[in-house]
C-alpha cells in the first residue's frame, strides 16, 4: 500500500481577497468535506457568511502525494504561519496547532463513540478555558454584526447609526417594491414584495434566511427547486 496519499489543503475567503481562513490535511476528497458538514463553529460562521454572499470558499491543495507524517508536520507549520483566530494571531479558524487525528481514516466503533462523547461537551469541555472564553466572545461579537470578532468602536458604531438614518436612496425604495413570484418545486405560486418577503418566505419554507435572496443574482435563480422570477410592474 502506498503511503503518499495524503495532502494538506487550504481555504481561502474570496470576500477578504483570497485570506487563508482555515488549514487542513486528509486524503480522498478531505478537503471537500467542510462545505457539507463542518463541526468547527467559527470555520461555519465564515462559510455561511460566504454563500449568504452568493460565493464560495476557495479551496486549494497546498501539496499532495505526502506520507500522513509529512502531512502533519506541514499542516503545523501552515498553521504557525499564517495564525489562529482564536489566540488572536491570524486569519485562521483552527481551533487546534494541528499535527493530530487520522487525516481521514475511517475510524474504529469505539473511536467514533469516543469522538462523539468529546464533541457533544460544551466548548470548555471541548478546547479548554482559555480558548473556550475567546470563542464565546467571537460569537458575542459575530452576534452584534461584526463577523470578524473584532470589537466595534464608539465611532464605529456612530457610523452605523448615521448611515441607518439617512434617507433611502430611489434605487433602495426600488428594490424595497420589487415583486417576486416563487415557484415551489410542486408548482405552488407564491408572491412576495421585496427582498424582505423573500427573506421572509425562505424562513417559512426551512431555508436559511438569505438563500432566495442571493439565489436571485443567480443567472438561472433557482434554489432546490424553488425558481424566482422579477415581476414586471403594470
Amino acid at each position: 500500500m502506498m503511503d503518499n496519499i495524503y495532502y494538506v489543503y487550504v481555504y481561502y475567503d474570496p470576500r477578504k481577497s483570497n485570506e487563508p481562513i482555515y488549514v487542513g490535511k486528509g486524503r480522498e476528497d478531505r478537503a471537500y468535506s467542510h462545505t457539507k458538514y463542518c463541526s468547527n463553529p467559527i470555520l461555519k460562521y465564515k462559510l455561511d457568511k460566504i454563500e449568504l454572499e452568493n460565493l464560495e470558499p476557495i479551496i486549494k491543495i497546498y501539496k499532495e502525494y505526502l506520507k500522513e507524517s509529512e502531512a502533519f508536520a506541514l499542516e503545523v507549520k501552515l498553521i504557525e504561519k499564517y495564525g489562529r483566530i482564536d489566540k488572536e494571531t491570524g486569519t485562521l479558524c483552527n481551533l487546534t496547532d494541528g499535527g493530530e487525528g487520522q487525516a481521514g481514516n475511517i475510524q474504529a466503533v469505539e473511536q467514533l463513540a469516543v469522538n462523539r462523547v468529546k464533541n457533544s461537551g460544551t466548548y470548555e469541555e471541548r478546547y479548554g478555558i482559555e480558548t473556550a472564553n475567546r470563542l464565546k466572545l467571537l460569537r458575542s461579537e459575530q452576534l452584534k454584526g461584526n463577523s470578524y470578532g473584532k470589537l466595534i468602536t464608539k465611532e464605529g458604531r456612530k457610523r452605523i447609526s448615521i448611515s441607518s438614518s439617512r434617507p433611502k436612496s430611489t434605487l433602495h425604495k426600488h428594490n424595497m417594491s420589487k415583486q417576486f413570484e416563487i415557484i415551489s418545486p410542486d408548482g405552488l405560486v407564491v408572491i412576495v414584495v421585496g427582498h424582505i418577503g423573500l427573506r421572509k418566505y425562505s424562513l417559512t419554507v426551512g431555508f436559511k434566511e438569505y438563500a432566495l435572496s442571493c439565489a436571485i443574482w443567480k443567472k438561472e435563480r433557482n434554489y432546490q427547486g424553488y425558481t424566482i422570477y422579477e415581476k414586471e410592474k403594470k
